[in-house]
């Protein structure tokens, strides 16, 4: 039962993410053509992924109905697997921090805190993975991109409240 459940969660959550990428393509259409390419791009490919999905999904369905018992998979997850609630409660901390801690601080403390779920236990390669991606991605955000990155609640809370 768990395992049509989370199926059906999956193909809930492909089918939300084409819908984003349609709507991606809609709204571009209303950018110039340099500001559109980008957004098009990134929804065009993601509808490929989708479709490529798709396909082998359907595949190994046919070939698994084909082949009968034999092509069912192992009995459980493995012994070590973390559970997939766990992942996207982190992933969702992580958005809601962007909001209250800021973009670079909250994903310095993602970087830390997604490897050691999956049990990574060095400490100085993991810190100094977190601090260079979390520079890089913020510089190239800010610099490159020129992107404002989101406001952080938390400053403007402690500074009106003194």
């Amino acid at each position: 039962m768990g395992k049509r459940r989370l199926e059906s969660l999956e193909a809930f959550l492909l089918l939300v993410l084409g819908g984003f990428a349609v709507a991606f393509l809609i709204r571009a259409e209303e950018f110039g053509h340099t500001a559109a390419l980008f957004p098009q791009i990134v929804a065009g490919l993601s509808l490929v992924l989708l479709a490529f999905i798709v396909a082998i999904r359907f595949l190994k369905k046919s070939s698994a109905k084909a082949g009968g018992a034999a092509a069912s998979p192992a009995a459980g997850p493995p012994p070590d697997a973390i559970a997939w609630p766990i992942s996207l409660g982190i992933q969702v901390a992580y958005v809601v921090l962007i909001i209250f801690l800021g973009f670079p601080l909250a994903t310095f403390l993602y970087l830390l805190s997604a490897p050691l779920q999956m049990g990574y236990r060095r400490w100085g390669i993991l810190s100094s993975y977190a601090v260079l991606m979390t520079v890089t991605v913020s510089a190239a955000f800010v610099y490159l991109f020129n992107v404002r990155l989101p406001e952080v609640l938390l400053w403007h809370w402690l500074l009106n409240n003194n």
